[in-house]
């Protein structure tokens, strides 16, 4: 902050950096003891943002005890301001009254009734703490900052997650403070060894992210390998979970999410159980899980609330939806065009007779119909709850009964299409619908150039991206195609809860073992 700077270099003479260049501060300088040098550090913030508060007294109602309280307005909780910081500081007790003099164990142990209390000694320390809600505390005559932890609880509280909704799981998702976050997962884990471990990214933004992992499950490898990709993150500003994911991807430009955006607390606790990490970002209600697997995409809470069978038949179906809602408009377009003779001729000469009164070509009409169902999803998606229902039911309708009528789209393109979003849309992860999108019209254009064989190819390219692909030193297809391949049972073909005895091997972690006998030995 250049006025920061300014009053720093005209206080304290330090060596200008360039001729005419303003004077620098540096960040880890000490705080000194007198309070009226102290204070017009926030005078000056004060002066560019009215949001500062200063509130100077005396300590103890003694003219010879100054001191002043420095918080950002709204950030600090107000309340507990008045009832915990003035009315203990002001109003005459035993101890103000019987000191000689003022020092920070004085304040700090007799006579703040707060629950955190920490001491800022630089200029850093004392400007980080004010801008993240903390309150500071000036005293006269004592060197350096009193930090106390009274920030405000404005927020929203926890709520059913938008993007992870189940029918038999809890209604309790993240929301954007990140101590509620932690919190929750405290909740869910009742373990010494879940470790958090913080640290704050961007020059400006200074954005509060935290590590979550189990010390004894979690692989070491991976821990230090996320803690580094955090720490190397320079950036001025880091605003939304999306800008986090891209520092944290491996390979930037694949086509596949390769972390796992999570709102469901108890789906964090679970992974966290298998051994991944995973990351929190204040002001986000998302949370970051790594490394993740190409299985786990197709994975829902109410899996593990039903039998085995039944959870089996849901993920074999979310697998044919996935291939369908890829390679359904593609396979339609490649038959009529290229391979009629594959299509039986009662069926064919329908779809034909249609097709004489349409004045666009398949490719055009298919990719129209998908684009107005694009638009329709993404209106839906941006309107108001309370009438983006109805935008997607009686838009649909009208669409549908718009395109037979002005002869724009045939009605058997219209179901291929349908059958695809609806396809695409029966996945639990958001983000892999998104990218069904975008691979749904390569493959409409591959069709259109060579047919069967054109999506043959796009199929064969991404079954390759997929098994060349590796999160952390995991492969992206585990336990497909490796050396854990027997060990299937929690993928395509669920297992009971009491069967599955040991861990999921695509992750390593350090302790395998899940369940024990009551004689603490390993059972199967």
């Amino acid at each position: 902050m250049p006025f920061i700077r300014t009053w720093w270099g005209k206080h304290h003479k330090e060596k200008q950096l360039r001729a005419g260049a303003q004077l620098s501060p540096t960040p880890q300088e000490q705080l000194g003891a007198a309070l009226e040098v102290n204070l017009a550090i926030a005078r000056e913030l004060k002066e560019k943002s009215n949001d500062i508060v200063i509130r100077e007294f005396c300590l103890w109602d003694r003219p010879d005890f100054r001191a002043a309280l420095v918080y950002i307005e709204g950030l600090a909780d107000e309340d507990a301001v008045n009832d915990f910081l003035l009315k203990p500081l002001m109003y005459r007790n035993e101890a103000g009254h019987a000191a000689r003099r003022v020092s920070r164990a004085l304040v700090m142990d007799t006579c703040l009734p707060a629950g955190q209390v920490s001491v800022g000694a630089t200029l850093a320390d004392y400007l980080d703490a004010m801008f993240d809600g903390v309150v500071v505390l000036l005293v006269d005559g004592v060197q350096g900052a009193i930090l106390v932890e009274l920030r405000s609880g404005m927020g929203r509280s926890p709520g059913e997650p938008e993007m992870n909704r189940t029918i038999s799981g809890a209604r309790e998702g993240f929301v954007e403070n990140i101590v509620p976050n932690m919190t929750m997962l405290r909740r869910k884990l009742h373990d010494a060894r879940l470790c958090y471990k913080r640290s704050k990214i961007g020059r400006r933004s200074h954005t509060k992210i935290t590590m979550a992992y189990v010390d004894d499950i979690a692989d070491p490898t991976i821990v230090k390998a996320v803690e580094q990709r955090l720490a190397s993150i320079d950036i001025d500003a880091l605003t939304t979970i999306g800008q986090l994911v891209q520092f944290l991807e491996e390979a930037p430009s694949a086509v596949f999410p390769q972390v796992r955006l999570v709102e469901r607390a108890d789906v964090v606790a679970a992974d966290l159980l298998e051994g991944r990490v995973a990351v929190l970002m204040d002001q986000s209600p998302l949370v970051i899980l790594v490394p993740a697997v190409f299985p786990e995409l197709f994975q829902s809470p109410d899996d593990y609330a039903e039998k085995a069978y039944l959870g089996t038949i849901k993920r074999v179906i979310r697998f044919a939806c996935f291939i369908l809602g890829i390679l359904l408009p593609a396979v339609y377009i490649a038959l009529m065009l290229y391979h009629q003779e594959l299509i039986p001729l009662k069926l064919m000469l329908p779809m034909m007779r249609y097709r004489s009164e349409v004045p666009l070509s398949i490719v055009m009409e298919v990719l129209l119909v998908e684009g107005l169902l694009y638009l329709l999803s993404e209106a839906s998606l941006r309107m108001p709850r309370q009438i983006s229902s109805a935008i997607g039911l009686v838009g649909g309708v009208i669409l549908g009964e718009a395109l037979l009528s002005s002869k724009l789209a045939t009605p058997a393109t219209l179901i291929v299409v349908t059958a695809a979003v609806v396809a695409q849309y029966s996945m639990t992860n958001y983000f892999l619908t998104r990218m069904m999108m975008v691979l749904r019209v390569v493959g409409v254009l591959a069709a259109a150039l060579l047919g069967l064989f054109g999506v043959s190819l796009l199929w064969m390219a991404l079954l390759a991206s997929l098994a060349g692909l590796k999160t952390y030193g995991v492969p992206y297809m585990a336990p497909f195609g490796t050396s854990q391949g027997g060990e299937l049972g929690d993928t395509l073909v669920m297992r009971g809860v009491r069967s599955m005895k040991k861990r999921p091997s695509a992750v390593p972690t350090q302790d395998g073992v899940r369940q024990r006998t009551q004689g603490g030995r390993q059972d199967g």
